[in-house]
């Protein structure tokens, strides 16, 4: 008999136990949040133990259960905007469309959009130095060099030196707000966003996080850890540890030798 090397929620290599295990893990954790991984090398299984996993919840109304595989999505966007945006995208399908879900979820995706605006500006939008320009800020700094593009002809140096000095003091406003005060805002929103949802748990299963390139591995671990790492949210990783421990020590190549992987 042939067996396709397909995942599959029927055991057929004797995974049951295991993701029986992280269902109780879960489950008894209560509301606390929660990372479980779930290691083996390529080919041991760890997509079927995922979709036990997601059946072991299937009729469990309270929960809600996210698929994310990052392999799907390399090298398209940043990693961090793709989970959160499958995360919201999967609530908003799955659960009752309410007012308050609604508004908790464009609240969310603004700031999402925000983080790409500062992702494609080389990242000088997210450090804790320059704080984050507001939309509106940011909007009328393209306005203005649309503009002086439009009127290239007649751009002079005081033009462009006055362009350059509000894209400055944009970049450097007192009252923008700080990287650390838009991580806690973040994650107070997506809180709301899990009670407007209206459940008790959210399980995220993130699948073939080893078969991505370095960057977008690593992108996909911050963002769970820095955005979405709240009450109520509990996030299960399949990967091989080593391809995990190779991504970390690429991306910070100085790390010493004996510091292990968080």
């Amino acid at each position: 008999m042939i067996i396709p090397d397909n995942e599959t929620a029927v055991d057929l290599i004797y995974s049951e136990a295991v993701s029986a295990t992280v269902a109780k893990v879960i489950r008894d954790s209560g509301t606390e949040p929660l990372t479980v991984g779930v290691h083996g090398d390529w080919g041991a299984g760890k997509s079927s133990v995922l979709l036990m996993l997601e059946e072991a919840f299937s009729e469990d109304d309270r929960t809600s259960v996210v698929r994310f595989n990052g392999w799907l999505f390399q090298g398209l966007e940043d990693a961090k905007t793709v989970v959160i945006e499958t995360i919201v995208e999967q609530l908003l399908r799955d659960r009752a469309l309410t007012t308050k879900l609604k508004d908790a979820s464009k609240k969310l995706l603004k700031r999402v959009d925000l983080m790409k605006v500062a992702s494609k500006a080389g990242g000088l939008a997210l450090t804790g130095l320059t704080g984050i320009p507001s939309l509106d800020m940011l909007g009328g700094l393209m306005e203005q060099g649309k503009k002086l593009l439009a009127d290239s002809s007649e751009i002079t140096l005081g033009d462009m030196t006055g362009y350059v000095r509000n894209v400055t003091d944009c970049l450097n406003d007192p009252d923008a707000e700080t990287l650390p005060a838009h991580i806690h805002a973040f994650r107070s929103e997506f809180e709301e966003l899990l009670t407007a949802a209206d459940i008790d748990r959210l399980v995220v299963v993130v699948d073939d996080l080893d078969r991505c390139l370095p960057a977008t591995a690593i992108e996909t671990l911050e963002a769970i850890r820095l955005f979405l790492f709240v009450p109520g949210a509990a996030f299960v990783i399949a990967a091989d540890e080593g391809m995990i421990e190779y991504a970390v020590r690429s991306h910070f190549p100085d790390l010493p030798l004996s510091s292990g992987v968080a």
